[in-house]
């Protein structure tokens, strides 16, 4: 599971979705206008589904650890950097900006 939610995390645009590798944004990311960019904002609405889950089974779960293999754990680590060093570049909403609306 940790595997394809990685195959899913690299392919993350900030601000936009999803990569899609074939250029093809499913059918509702056409209400979104994200047609022609190759992201899909659909994707990343089921990845973040799929993350609460996957959450849930690791909290809930009996072991207190389990195992993985050397390299998901390498890709892990290097994703979670990234992740987490690009996070100051993202412009999060803030309460201030929708106060005029």
């Amino acid at each position: 599971m940790l595997t394809l939610l990685l195959a899913k995390l690299v392919n993350f645009v900030p601000e936009g979705g999803i990569w899609m590798n074939t250029q093809r944004p499913e059918w509702n990311d056409a209400n979104n206008a994200l047609v022609g960019k190759g992201l899909s904002v659909v994707t990343l609405g089921y990845l973040r589904r799929f993350v609460v889950f996957f959450e849930q089974i690791l909290t809930e779960g009996s072991p207190a650890s389990f195992q993985v293999t050397q390299e998901i754990a390498h890709f892990f680590a290097a994703t979670d950097g990234i992740l987490k060093d690009q996070a100051a570049n993202l412009k999060l909403p803030s309460a201030t900006n929708n106060a005029g609306s």
